[in-house]
């Protein structure tokens, strides 16, 4: 298993050649059914948005404390964001094609997903707020966690960030 950036490297590779917009969606997410045509209408009205993000709702699916406290925090944290960002998370992203490809895809350097897209976003950015988070696209995080899995990819995520940033030697 090479994970989900390399996944999505590999599908927009082979994807229609006249295909212009690339929409990822993960698989622990539920889109509302206008959220692919109001992304692509972003992208199609505002030429200078790379991209359009979705943010995660506060509805959860589960009955479990530790995935309704993630599930709203996620929520509560994005609800906040200003519209226009560095980076979006790729849970649920459309993104011009040839801006995927010209940036050379999702970076393959991380384990599992987790920093993959916030490593994108300031390499196709250059550190310019040119996505677009969408807050009217709400969609559904799936996820069920456990204390352990929510302490353990915060932790991931975090160590990764930190590679991030010694990477990118303050570029970011």
């Amino acid at each position: 298993n090479y994970g989900a950036a390399h996944s999505r490297n590999i599908g927009v590779k082979n994807m229609d050649l006249e295909s212009e917009i690339v929409i990822f969606i993960d698989s622990d997410i539920r889109v509302p059914a206008t959220a692919v045509s109001s992304a692509v209408k972003v992208i199609l009205q505002k030429p200078e948005i790379l991209a359009v993000g979705g943010i995660y709702s506060q509805n959860s699916q589960s009955f479990n404390f530790i995935t309704d406290f993630k599930n709203m925090d996620l929520a509560y944290r994005a609800s906040i964001y200003t519209p226009y960002v560095k980076y979006l998370g790729s849970f649920f992203l459309a993104i011009k094609k040839s801006t995927f490809l010209e940036a050379g895809g999702f970076s393959t350097d991380f384990s599992g997903s987790s920093v993959e897209d916030v490593e994108f976003g300031y390499k196709v950015t250059s550190g310019k707020n040119l996505m677009f988070i969408n807050k009217n696209i709400l969609v559904d995080h799936l996820k069920t966690y456990t204390l352990f899995t929510m302490l353990k990819t915060d932790f991931q995520r975090i160590i990764n960030l930190i590679k991030i940033i010694k990477k990118s030697k303050g570029k970011y």
